[in-house]
């Protein structure tokens, strides 16, 4: 990212934040804050209350500044799955150690061999909410988005669960087809929307999509590298992957500014990406990343997130907003 990118990116992260302020939403506030610091520290010169603000933000949340503090650990954590840099342990949290990636930013924990497996078989109840619940709604708004935006008709829904999105959408004729990783749930679906139109991932048919979307995943990705470059075999020259999920952004993991303290403590919630480290596997896998934020209330430490390649994707992005207001 260039210079001037980079101070409009700080400057409207700056701005949203005293709107959060302002409105008394300090969870908003120190997300949008503490990701201007940790995000772009070249820019944080230019904010001399930055720290006063994120202060008072954490008082009034009751959510002191406290350094993490690094679990007892058997073997020195092996190179990052992303960027191949070394590791080093750097929290015991939410009964998990985390280690941390000194290149790029990746947080992950460890994970031990029975945990690994069932992240493998995926989980029952993904996004097994009622139809009027925001997992739907924000899923639904970004894919009619890009659909209605850039013309886009072949959608992969990936790990997307019980979701409604596939059925709106097939009703509306788009070629969307779901992905998931629990058998019972992929049968389930197979047989309400046809074979054609759901699969195990393990067994996806190598066609390309214009739209990939994956919203609350890359937090499960045990090897983010090889998950994203999954991913991209899958997008034509023309498309985007989008989804979602909460970033780190920076310190301890049990001052995670969300209005759900438990996010982190999920057990198959492995791996907090920063911008850096998703910027770092899109470009190793031939793609490019731009991020996004939302004014939704409990949102705080969510980023969305865009993997793209071409050049009219490119453009169609760049005349988004960096901060949707009242998207959903």
């Amino acid at each position: 990212m260039d210079a001037p990118d980079a101070t409009q990116q700080a400057r409207t992260l700056w701005d949203h934040g005293l709107a959060c302020l302002g409105r008394g939403d300090f969870f908003g506030a120190l997300a949008f804050l503490g990701g201007l610091e940790r995000e772009f520290p070249g820019q944080v010169d230019a904010f001399p209350d930055l720290p006063e603000r994120l202060a008072f933000c954490r008082e009034r949340l009751d959510r002191p500044v406290r350094p993490p503090v690094p679990g007892p650990s058997a073997s020195a954590p092996g190179p990052c799955p992303v960027c191949a840099a070394p590791r080093r342990a750097f929290e015991r949290a939410l009964d998990k150690d985390w280690v941390l990636c000194d290149g790029c930013g990746l947080l992950q924990y460890e994970r031990d061999p029975a945990l690994a497996e069932r992240l493998d078989r995926g989980e029952s109840g993904g996004a097994d909410q009622p139809p009027d619940s925001l997992v739907h709604r924000r899923e639904q708004y970004f894919c009619d988005l890009f659909l209605n935006g850039l013309g886009f008709r072949d959608v992969l829904l990936y790990g997307i669960g019980w979701s409604l999105v596939l059925k709106t959408l097939r009703e509306r004729g788009v070629a969307a087809v779901g992905c998931d990783l629990w058998r019972p749930l992929v049968e389930a679906r197979r047989r309400e929307f046809g074979p054609e139109a759901f699969h195990h991932r393990d067994e996806l048919p190598e066609t390309r999509f214009d739209l990939i979307s994956a919203f609350e995943v890359f937090e499960h990705f045990q090897n983010p590298l090889e998950d994203v470059g999954f991913l991209a075999r899958r997008l034509k020259d023309e498309g985007l992957v989008f989804g979602c999920t909460d970033f780190w952004h920076g310190g301890s993991l049990l001052d995670h500014p969300s209005a759900d303290p438990t996010y982190w403590k999920h057990v198959t919630h492995v791996t907090a990406w920063t911008w850096s480290s998703m910027r770092e596997a899109a470009r190793r896998v031939g793609l490019e990343a731009v991020f996004f934020k939302s004014d939704t209330d409990g949102f705080g430490a969510k980023v969305f997130f865009a993997l793209y390649r071409g050049e009219r994707t490119a453009a169609f992005l760049a005349g988004l907003p960096k901060i949707f207001v009242n998207a959903y």
